[in-house]
């Protein structure tokens, strides 16, 4: 299970290459760290296109981890049909940028 931010983690994300200066899988940097972190990852293992199912722990628990760790680090509830429908990194990004609050 996530816990905590990622804003918690500082550089560590560079350090421990989570995430890479220049990445072009356009995935949003903070989606990337949640899936890399979550899923074990490396940053050219993830693109927009992977669905469910796809890795190995992004089963049925393996969402309810990835709803919960997109809650804590985004401060957003998700509804459970908009939950229903994230089926792939690309539906996760457009469903979590439809309801996260600009940063200040």
């Amino acid at each position: 299970m996530y816990h905590g931010r990622t804003e918690d983690l500082g550089s560590a994300w560079y350090n421990e290459g989570l995430l890479t200066m220049g990445d072009s899988s356009g995935i949003d940097a903070e989606i990337a760290v949640v899936f890399q972190r979550l899923f074990g990852l490396a940053p050219n293992q993830l693109n927009r296109e992977i669905r469910r199912g796809q890795l190995e722990r992004w089963d049925s628990l393996g969402h309810l981890d990835l709803l919960e760790a997109l809650r804590t680090e985004f401060g957003i509830d998700i509804p459970p049909e908009q939950a229903l429908d994230m089926e792939t990194v690309a539906d996760v990004e457009r469903v979590v940028s439809s309801l996260r609050k600009p940063r200040r």
